[in-house]
């Protein structure tokens, strides 16, 4: 199991939902984390996109709500994967992304940013 840290924008909050033949409590958010830029302010590469989980009684302890949508954050999670089998016979791969911890950053991000690649008005 790896832990991640990464800071972005939660784009999107579900609400609980009840799982597995135990009806387990599960809750997932959208991570949206930007691409890097260089010294120019040009994008380089694309934006990362992250579905993470919080299962069971984490989901009281992480209290994941609406009001988070669209604010800065840095999250804590754990990746880790496992394998299992298929009722074809085959083996199956399933790779989890958990929440261990949220720390908003400040109240909403901006709603708009500048284009990529403005120059300035001065130059």
């Amino acid at each position: 199991m790896s832990k991640i840290i990464k800071k972005g924008i939660i784009k999107k909050v579900s609400t609980v939902e009840k799982v597995g033949i135990n009806g387990t409590e599960k809750q997932t958010c959208i991570l949206y984390v930007p691409a890097r830029t260089n010294e120019f302010d040009e994008v380089i590469g694309e934006a990362d996109i992250f579905e993470l989980s919080v299962i069971g009684k984490r989901v009281t302890e992480i209290s994941l709500n609406a009001q988070m949508v669209e604010r800065k954050a840095e999250v804590e999670f754990w990746l880790n994967g496992r394998q299992y089998d298929k009722t074809d016979g085959t083996k199956g791969y399933a790779i989890n992304l958990s929440i261990a911890k949220i720390t908003l950053l400040e109240d909403k991000a901006p709603a708009s940013s500048k284009p990529v690649n403005e120059v300035p008005k001065n130059f």
